[in-house]
């Protein structure tokens, strides 16, 4: 299986929720010559992700299109596509479905056990508050994200995020540290009538714990007398989705497609001038990294 996998002529990663889903190949552009796609965790994601294809066949294998494995997910991670011409000149343009067919079998026992904690969630967590007369290097979020709790992150350091992605359900601004300088968020829980919840300051919780209601979007803004000199810098993710990038004294982010959860979130604040500076500095790396899409993916 090594050697034959070390042939991709291309690969790419999906994040994938915590639960049982279809990846289908759905078409391809190069006729007869249509790629060969192999599916299996991405590193790091081995103990809780499993590709199981039909009986006879090797796991993770899509000879063609029309053909599907099923992807069961222990938990919030990623899965790697890799495909591979199957000629000197053949097509690498292909079409895959992520479709969810149902959650874990466990999740009725996981919602039990933590809805008597929702119910009454009580007073966050004591965290050491910031220091210093810069706001940028202080500032902290915490962030409530699904079967791990409430996590507490830095500046510019990501809750959930590319590497490690969970649902985040709720947040807080726990502190700028600068008098004259405070932070308030407001979340967009999903639900079947999704309504953004009402602003909140430092220290509030706002979203929920341990209800299952993942958030599909995020407002932040600055506040107080100092509230000029500085600026916020935020990067979200969601599922499916490249991460998204706002500036400014209030920002949102918001799910493209109005039902994929937020599962990264970075945060930084800081004076307006670094922040432009870092800003630039972002864009010229941007733009010496090659863009490639070597298929498109997803989910629905």
């Amino acid at each position: 299986m090594a050697s034959r996998e070390a042939e991709f002529d291309r690969d790419s990663s999906l994040l994938v929720a915590r639960g049982l889903h279809v990846l289908r190949y759905e078409s391809a552009g190069g006729g007869f010559d249509h790629p060969i796609a192999l599916v299996k965790p991405a590193a790091g994601f081995e103990r809780i992700i499993q590709v199981i294809s039909p009986p006879g066949r090797v796991d993770g294998w899509l000879e063609r299109p029309g053909a599907a494995v099923f992807v069961r997910a222990a938990d919030n991670g990623k899965i790697q596509i890799g495909v591979r011409r199957t000629c000197a000149n053949g097509s690498l343009d292909a079409a895959f479905k992520l479709e969810s067919v149902g959650v874990l079998s466990d999740d009725a026992g996981a919602a039990a056990r933590t809805n008597s904690a929702a119910r009454s969630p009580g007073p966050l967590p004591q965290i050491e508050r910031p220091s210093g007369p810069n706001g940028s290097d202080g500032a902290l979020l915490l962030a409530h994200i699904s079967r791990r709790g409430d996590v507490s992150v830095k500046a510019n350091e990501w809750a959930g995020g590319p590497d490690a992605p969970g649902r985040i359900e709720g947040l807080a601004i726990l502190g700028l540290g600068r008098d004259g300088l405070r932070g308030e968020v407001q979340v967009l829980p999903g639900s079947r009538d999704p309504t953004w919840s009402e602003w909140t300051g430092e220290d509030d919780f706002a979203g929920t714990r341990g209800r299952h209601q993942p958030l599909l979007g995020v407002r932040m803004r600055l506040a107080g007398d100092q509230v000029h000199s500085f600026i916020i810098h935020a990067e979200a993710l969601f599922l499916g989705s490249a991460i998204l990038s706002k500036r400014g004294r209030e920002v949102e982010c918001l799910s493209v497609s109005g039902r994929d959860p937020l599962v990264g979130l970075r945060l930084e604040i800081g004076p307006e001038r670094r922040a432009t500076a870092r800003a630039a500095i972002s864009k010229a790396d941007e733009c010496e990294q090659p863009r490639v899409r070597i298929f498109r993916a997803h989910a629905g």
